[in-house]
């Protein structure tokens, strides 16, 4: 997760490393512990799906759950989007935000009252990310817009590698939390992720 102990495929491959090569069974550590991959966390640290996918594979380690997530994007300099953005500002979830410039560095906020207390934006900034699940196929309504991409690719590499994983999760959560204007009622919600999920397998 973003800010969390490991965020990033670098750092997920640098974990599993240390774990192999200390672990006393390092065989059964192999099939037994794997990553979670999280559409959404990956898709927030700007990492290319298929490359973190098949370097996870390269390196051995197992792929024990795939989240379908889906996150907010938006350029963090435009005033229109920032002010859109606030309507996702809510208590109940931390909502991290991360920001990529030219040149690929990325800064992290823990929160959206972060970020928006760090405004105003640089110029060099290329877009902000942030951790909210909105439901798959639900792109919010411009000048924000979502992370659907990734959970494409990751669905694609999927059918390339149909033996990588076998456990999905639709991970949207948020229901309660979601502005007015994406709420609906949430038995029609999930229904929409499922047939979502099957348009793209």
């Amino acid at each position: 997760e973003p800010l969390g102990h490991f965020e990033n495929t670098a750092e997920t491959l640098a974990f599993f490393e240390r774990l192999h090569a200390e672990a006393n069974a390092p065989e059964t550590v192999r099939r037994r512990i794997g990553v979670n991959y999280d559409a959404c966390h990956f898709a927030l640290e700007y990492d290319d799906a298929r490359a973190s996918l098949d370097a996870f594979r390269s390196a051995g380690i197992r792929i024990s759950k795939i989240h379908l997530s889906n996150a907010l994007a938006f350029d963090p300099r435009d005033p229109a989007a920032v002010e859109a953005i606030r309507a996702f500002d809510e208590p109940t979830y931390f909502h991290q935000v991360l920001l990529q410039f030219e040149g690929g560095n990325i800064t992290r906020f823990i929160d959206l009252p972060a970020f928006l207390r760090s405004l105003p934006t640089p110029p060099d900034c290329r877009e902000a990310r942030v951790h909210f699940h909105i439901p798959l196929g639900a792109d919010p309504a411009p000048p924000l817009r979502s992370t659907i991409d990734h959970v494409r690719d990751v669905l694609a590499w999927r059918r390339d590698h149909p033996d990588a994983c076998q456990h999905f999760e639709i991970e949207t959560y948020t229901w309660g939390v979601l502005p007015v204007s994406m709420q609906h009622p949430v038995d029609e919600q999930i229904a929409d992720e499922f047939r979502w999920v099957l348009s793209h397998t």
